[in-house]
């Protein structure tokens, strides 16, 4: 089983598209659609792009790669 990729999310005008896996094929996935909060301080979109624009900033290119994570683990 794969985990969510940064390839599965796409910025869309009215806020984010998720494509979630829900079966054991490619073909059973369902698209999320996330739209942009009220609230610029609590926007799931903006704060989303944030993370990733930083986290390719400061670790390198790679992660701007559609076939990585597109949350990075954390331990401790």
């Amino acid at each position: 089983m794969r985990g969510l990729l940064t390839g599965d999310i796409t910025l869309h005008s009215r806020g984010l598209l998720v494509d979630i896996l829900t079966g054991k094929t490619k073909h059973s996935v369902r698209t999320a659609k996330i739209p942009y909060g009220d609230d610029p301080e609590i926007c799931p979109v903006l704060a989303y792009t944030a993370y990733r624009t930083r986290l390719v900033a400061e670790h390198g290119e790679q992660w701007d790669d559609p076939s990585t994570p597109a949350f990075v683990g954390i331990d401790r």
